[in-house]
């Protein structure tokens, strides 16, 4: 879980993780600020651009999916197709027809 109350005082464990390409180096946690700051961007989640924050579409899901499941017979063409089939907006996901 990512929000947590604890955070409040403590370091959520997540922040223990190397950060990602795109989140500064220079992040810290500091008591009652960092928890501050989780509930800023919980309430902004979805106001981020397409593929970054909480701004999660359908075509999003595609890769990880391949990724863990490692479908038989599946090639980069098939994730392409699925991609493209999933790529309706946010909060859709995939069209059914």
């Amino acid at each position: 879980m990512f929000y947590e109350l604890a955070s409040l005082f403590r370091a959520p464990a997540w922040m223990t993780e190397a950060p990602a390409a795109d989140v500064s180096p220079d992040m810290r946690f500091m008591p009652v600020v960092t928890q501050f700051q989780l509930a800023v961007d919980m309430a902004l989640a979805t106001t981020a651009p397409a593929g970054y924050g909480h701004s999660y579409f359908g075509r999003d899901y595609v890769e990880p999916w391949v990724a863990v499941t490692a479908p038989d017979s599946w090639s980069a063409a098939d994730t392409k197709r699925l991609m493209d089939h999933c790529d309706s907006g946010f909060g859709i996901g995939c069209d059914h027809d």
